[in-house]
């Protein structure tokens, strides 16, 4: 049973956010829009300001295809990024491009240098909260994402808030198995239809759009459907 556990009460943007800037890390580009797309929204239409941090290119998503070779597909993936983030009332201002390898996080160079930079983002803008995945989702990047995210709010003093994806998705007992945390539900409301434009925004995840791949992903319509709909949920991480 998928609320074996009760969900928690709902709370606002302005508990979340602590009326500063927020930081949404993203490992890919449409995990912001996916997890966050309200919250950002609501930090746009208030004024509130928020930064997006995509942490790979998205290059390896669909392998093997020769119209949209990495390189390429890491070109669409950024306009698609750029335009999600448009439909969710922000800019291109607003986006950090860090530019790790998709897929290949958990043996990168670079995390080290990536903490540095994100730390100096949050503090030159005052961010007060961080948003990040769990670690409990399971994929490299995911992982390496939210490690990079206890690393920056503790050296920040930020508050933390992972967001699950695949693992809302992919584990009926989620709530169970996040029990040991404070979860905080945003409804969508008002913001409903420009997250799901957002959503939308990523076309290159969502259907046929590149079909010579020989390993190609694709979002499943019932997943896309569920977090379109229902409450953004953010998980409380303590330092």
């Amino acid at each position: 049973m998928r609320d074996a556990v009760p969900p928690s009460p709902d709370t606002t943007f302005e508990a979340l956010s602590q009326g500063a800037p927020i930081v949404v890390l993203a490992p890919h580009p449409d995990d912001e829009s996916l997890g966050c797309g309200a919250l950002l929204a609501q930090a746009f239409a208030t004024g509130t300001g928020a930064r997006v941090v995509c942490l790979t290119d998205g290059s390896a998503s669909h392998r093997g295809s020769r119209l949209y070779p990495p390189r390429r597909l890491a070109a669409l993936r950024r306009l698609e990024l750029e335009e999600a983030v448009a439909r969710l009332g922000g800019g291109r201002e607003q986006i950090l491009w860090l530019g790790l390898k998709d897929a290949q996080t958990e043996r990168s160079t670079k995390v080290q240098a990536v903490i540095r930079l994100l730390t100096r983002t949050c503090l030159g803008l005052g961010a007060r909260s961080l948003f990040a995945p769990l670690a409990t989702d399971p994929h490299g990047d995911h992982r390496t994402a939210a490690a990079i995210a206890c690393e920056v709010a503790a050296r920040a003093g930020m508050r933390h808030f992972g967001y699950p994806i695949w693992t809302r998705w992919q584990r009926p007992d989620f709530r169970e198995t996040l029990a040991a945390w404070t979860e905080h539900q945003l409804p969508l409301g008002p913001h409903a239809a420009r997250k799901r434009a957002a959503i939308d925004a990523h076309r290159s995840q969502l259907g046929p759009l590149i079909d010579d791949a020989t390993e190609a992903f694709c979002l499943d319509p019932a997943f896309v459907e569920e977090l379109s709909t229902g409450p953004e949920l953010y998980y409380e991480i303590p330092r």
